[in-house]
């Protein structure tokens, strides 16, 4: 899973493939290692907790939704669990009146994942953050399919920081047979 973000904000790209040479040592055990996997799938690994849960009502898929940071080669990596969902600790947090809180995942070519089925949504569907005493609700304004390097052309609008409070979801899609090649950015704006 590749997803290449140009961002101004701090991220060039988010990728969920190998462990980058340079990638950041996580902290101590309030932080998930993305390379760590449960024993029980869906469920973050150790002490570590969901701090929201994240659902697609239509489709009915639900994920805990752990903190992810970025790696000094400023890589955003999911958890490798594809039934967790990841949420840029550096950026907006769901629920913020101001900027883009990003939560990226993945899409599994004829397995299970929590944004197996994101492609496939359409504007007016909605979509539900909750945790930390708060439940947004989101209506999706749009669903884009595009290359990495246009996702990384388009980053600084995309998830921008000095916006009014918004949503975007990031996975991947294009599965070719060995790689994906184009990704998918879904944005909503709270209800």
């Amino acid at each position: 899973m590749l997803l290449a973000l140009a961002a101004w904000w701090g991220l060039d790209q988010l990728d969920g493939g190998e462990r980058p040479a340079a990638a950041i040592t996580p902290e101590p055990s309030d932080t998930y290692d993305p390379f760590e996997q449960s024993a029980v799938p869906g469920e973050p690994v150790g002490g570590v907790e969901g701090r929201y849960d994240l659902l697609l009502p239509l489709s009915g898929a639900r994920a805990p939704v752990i903190e992810i940071g970025g790696t000094e080669d400023r890589v955003l990596l999911p958890p490798k669990d594809p039934l967790l969902a990841g949420w840029w600790r550096d950026g907006a947090a769901p629920g913020a009146e101001t900027g883009t809180a990003v939560i990226v995942g993945h899409a599994v070519e004829g397995g299970e994942a929590v944004f197996n089925e994101l492609a496939g949504l359409d504007p007016g569907a909605k979509v539900v953050v909750s945790g930390e005493g708060m439940n947004q609700w989101y209506r999706v304004g749009a669903v884009e399919t595009m290359s990495p390097e246009e996702l990384a052309a388009r980053a600084g609008d995309l998830f921008a920081q000095d916006v009014p409070g918004r949503l975007a979801l990031v996975t991947c899609t294009d599965w070719d047979g060995t790689a994906f090649r184009s990704n998918v950015v879904v944005t909503a704006a709270p209800m």
